[in-house]
């Protein structure tokens, strides 16, 4: 849609977008404008600017080979799908309990998860990704040093995202602040209300001030 004002036309946002397209030739890919970081995204096995380069590393079926380059270095890396890791994404990420109980349930609390990184991968990334293939898609990653040196990842799930990588809508509406979460086990939905607020959906108010209670 366009819009004519003091003969100046205004064109909307996605037709910008679209005319944006169709000057960029992706030639083993398609056109993704609203891509940050390209305009191509590229089909599994190709990579560059245009997805004109061959990108021959062999990735499997839980990854896909993409192509680091600057001025001095140039190598080409598999870019894991969540819940995988590894050089070629053959490694899953396993959940593993390394947290005391009340350590646990605190956790549990935040985001229902904790995870081990794997011990050959040294970089833990801030923000969305806790490390390659362990990305929080609605959320921000958070991490935890313990006292026999390993350390421990997990989501912290923005409003109304439940999953281990946030990644799941939360069909329970949380009221009053309160935050949709999902059990491990059975999946059941549940809401964790604040400190004054209590019922299915955190609809009542408390007299009291007594801390934060599971309620199914």
């Amino acid at each position: 849609m366009s819009l004519q004002t003091s003969g100046h036309r205004i064109r909307s946002k996605r037709q910008i977008e679209t005319n944006f397209c169709q000057a960029i030739l992706c030639n083993h890919g398609v056109c993704d404008p609203k891509a940050i970081m390209s305009t191509c995204k590229c089909n599994n096995g190709w990579t560059g600017l245009f997805c004109n380069e061959r990108c021959r590393k062999k990735c499997g079926s839980h990854g896909k080979c993409s192509l680091f380059a600057n001025m001095r270095e140039r190598r080409e890396f598999c870019k894991c799908d969540n819940g995988f890791s590894g050089e070629y994404c053959d490694k899953t990420v396993d959940a593993v309990n390394v947290l005391s109980q009340q350590e646990s349930m605190s956790f549990r609390q935040i985001s229902g998860v904790v995870y081990r990184q794997h011990t050959e991968n040294n970089t833990v990334y801030d923000d969305k990704v806790c490390f390659p293939g362990f990305v929080c898609s609605h959320g921000i990653c958070r991490k935890k040093h313990n006292n026999e040196g390993s350390l421990t990842v997990h989501c912290q799930c923005d409003q109304d995202w439940i999953g281990t990588f946030c990644h799941v809508r939360c069909s329970r509406k949380c009221k009053n602040g309160g935050r949709c979460y999902k059990e491990r086990l059975d999946g059941n939905e549940f809401c964790i209300c604040p400190f004054n607020y209590r019922g299915r959906f955190c609809e009542i108010r408390k007299t009291d001030s007594r801390a934060f209670r599971i309620v199914g």
